[in-house]
């Protein structure tokens, strides 16, 4: 199973010093990590006036992150893949498994990463939906779901079924079992929340390092 980098670029966040400059010029740092460490792609979401991401041309970003990088693909998180299936000629399905993540050592670290991953749903993703459905188009009528969802969680309902929470052992049991179902490449968000770019970058060589090499895959090749 492959592993790769993903963001959709969160940086809407009440009292936070960082500019949207500044965390696109961060995303590519990590981009350009991914591959040094031996991620199998980077994936860069695309956002306009909404507070889910502050990116609006991931392919000028990705042309700058392409001349850095050897190993991996580099692709906008929608568009590519929906090329693909066209010359496929096959309609689109569900591509890929992607995971927030969050490696913990600690109660302490575990909890900050759990106060992060709310701190996203509040102050990001609960601001870009409109909760009346009478102004939303029927495509966002799903979203005002999550919406439901998200008012009423808690930090503690937090589950493996979206974030990879806790030791390298728990997120390997969790990647085992999504590896058995036959997905053949994971894609994780480690920036979400505000993290520093110093954290995150900590937490992706972490993955490399203690969790990917339980899994076969070309980033063992990358790494050797």
């Amino acid at each position: 199973m492959e592993f790769g980098y993903f963001t959709l670029s969160d940086n809407h966040y009440a009292n936070n010093p960082r500019s949207a400059n500044d965390f696109v010029l961060e995303i590519r740092d990590q981009a350009v990590l991914a591959d040094k460490l031996g991620y199998h792609s980077v994936w860069v979401g695309e956002h306009h006036f909404d507070s889910l991401g502050v990116n609006s041309r991931p392919d000028l970003l990705l042309a700058s992150v392409a001349p850095l990088t050897k190993n991996v693909r580099l692709d906008k998180a929608v568009g590519a893949y929906r090329d693909a299936c066209v010359k496929a000629g096959k309609k689109p399905g569900r591509a890929m498994c992607s995971y927030f993540i969050y490696i913990a050592d600690n109660e302490k670290e575990e909890n900050y990463g759990r106060e992060a991953q709310m701190r996203y749903f509040r102050e990001c993703a609960l601001p870009a939906f409109t909760m009346k459905p009478e102004h939303a188009p029927p495509t966002m009528h799903y979203f005002l779901k999550i919406v439901n969802i998200l008012e009423n969680m808690k930090k503690e309902d937090l589950s493996d079924k979206s974030i990879l929470l806790g030791s390298p052992q728990k997120i390997i049991d969790t990647l085992k079992t999504v590896e058995a179902s036959g997905i053949e490449e994971v894609i994780l968000y480690f920036n979400v929340g505000a993290k520093p770019n110093a954290l995150v970058q900590e937490q992706m060589h972490k993955f490399m390092e203690l969790i990917a090499p339980h899994f076969e895959g070309k980033h063992k090749l990358r790494r050797a």
